[in-house]
């Protein structure tokens, strides 16, 4: 629930109330097929069925003592209480027996407040600053955080824009982390300082142009405690499945870095299209605690160098009458391919199952990704509601990307595993 209430011209405030529970349920099965690829078991392998819930109260208050100055307040308290259930479960392949991982299962409860002050300031007709310090904490790693923050805007016309900021950004990690080892909540929240600097223009009311560079620097990333390794948090994420961090012992030692720049072309809707179009410049790169023989850091790139990364959305709307509206589209994507970790064949033959090459970890990487969606959609208008039906085909065009490597022991060969082609979609909904 909002509520808000004004004091007076210059004083308002505004509180609101929420809950929010989310479920997760994430099954993975081990496959054993013969020479044929027919299958011969199905065996659980990861059970997952942990649960997230939050109460959360946040209050805001404004003020504006005249056109020139704002001042914002803010206080947020989050009462988190929480599940983790991962079974990991033993299971035979190719005749040989594997044992699952550890489980973990914990119910535990924290408490997580954050409070900002920001200041507006209008230095004049075409210079605006923003002053802000947001704080944060956390009470499972019992962390408090100071985390300043500056922008300033200036705008000559509408040829003309600049923008720059600076900020220090601090975020905590993921539940799984904190609990999979109990040192682990001792860890920092991971740190980042943002730079940014941008230029834009606006040709018109309804298109826009815009042009930013970026830097961000990381520090406190965590990072294998015990021993020397490429797992940096940076990486986490990447991957479909589990937060692949069960049974990491951590440290936040880790560094990294992300540059790069973006274009965009926005279109906003009128005469009856819109259009979007971003084009990015975009690397990550990240270190653990491997060094050179100066004794400097050792960066490689992460799981997140996409490089160049292009996408378009483009729409038009044809209204048959007053009632009935079709709405074409279409979604353009591409980008360069990640880097990822390569599979040591010598090592998954002896084993019998799927063992990457650590050493080589982020050297090898995937083939360039694109994709294109078309989408009509429907709106019917009736009294008092309307309903709008929509059909879809994901990849159309049905490109091949790479989704991720296995060893297969029965072959004994690297075989890839591409994502979903062609994939009609279709429905409705109904609008009050």
């Amino acid at each position: 629930g909002n509520w808000t209430h004004l004091f007076n011209k210059k004083w308002y405030s505004k509180f609101t109330l929420g809950f929010t529970r989310s479920d997760f349920n994430t099954e993975i099965w081990v496959l054993d097929a013969d020479e044929n690829y027919e299958l011969i078991s199905k065996q659980t392998q990861v059970n997952n069925a942990s649960q997230e819930q939050f109460a959360t109260a946040k209050y805001i208050l404004n003020y504006s003592p005249n056109s020139r100055h704002y001042f914002s307040l803010g206080v947020e308290g989050k009462y988190k209480e929480y599940s983790i259930n991962n079974n990991y479960y033993d299971f035979t392949l190719a005749g040989l027996e594997f044992e699952g991982a550890d489980n973990l299962l914990k119910e535990e409860n924290a408490i997580q407040s954050f409070a900002f002050v920001n200041w507006n300031w209008k230095i004049s007709k075409k210079l605006t600053s923003n002053f802000g310090i947001h704080s944060q904490y956390f009470s499972l790693s019992e962390d408090l955080t100071i985390e300043p923050r500056f922008a300033l805007n200036y705008s000559e016309n509408k040829w003309i824009n600049f923008n720059i900021g600076i900020g220090l950004h601090r975020q905590t990690l993921p539940l799984l982390l904190y609990e999979t080892k109990s040192e682990n909540k001792n860890l920092e929240p991971m740190q980042a300082v943002h730079y940014l600097a941008g230029y834009s223009i606006l040709p018109s009311d309804d298109w826009q142009i815009k042009l930013e560079a970026f830097y961000k620097d990381y520090s406190k990333v965590p990072v294998e405690k015990d021993t020397v390794s490429w797992w940096s948090m940076s990486n986490v994420g990447a991957a479909y499945g589990p937060v692949e961090v069960q049974g990491i012992s951590a440290e936040s030692k880790g560094r990294g870095r992300t540059y790069g720049v973006e274009f965009s072309l926005t279109k906003n809707f009128s005469d009856g299209y819109y259009i979007t179009l971003s084009n990015s410049y975009i690397r990550q790169e990240f270190a653990t605690k491997f060094k050179d023989e100066n004794g400097d850091l050792i960066y490689r790139n992460g799981a997140f160098d996409n490089q160049l990364v292009v996408n378009l959305l483009a729409g038009y709307e044809w209204k048959i009458d007053g009632n009935n509206t079709l709405e074409f589209s279409t979604k353009l994507s591409f980008s360069n391919g990640v880097p990822f970790t390569p599979i040591d064949r010598i090592k998954s033959s002896q084993e019998k199952r799927t063992e990457y090459n650590e050493e080589l970890s982020f050297l090898s990487r995937k083939s360039n990704y694109s994709k294109t969606d078309i989408r009509i959609d429907w709106r019917q208008n009736f009294e008092g509601f309307s309903m709008v039906s929509f059909f879809s085909i994901e990849n159309v065009l049905n490109t091949q990307n790479e989704f991720f490597r296995a060893y297969n022991p029965v072959t004994q060969k690297e075989r890839v595993i591409n994502q979903i082609g062609l994939l009609p979609i279709g429905g409705f909904k109904i609008e009050f």
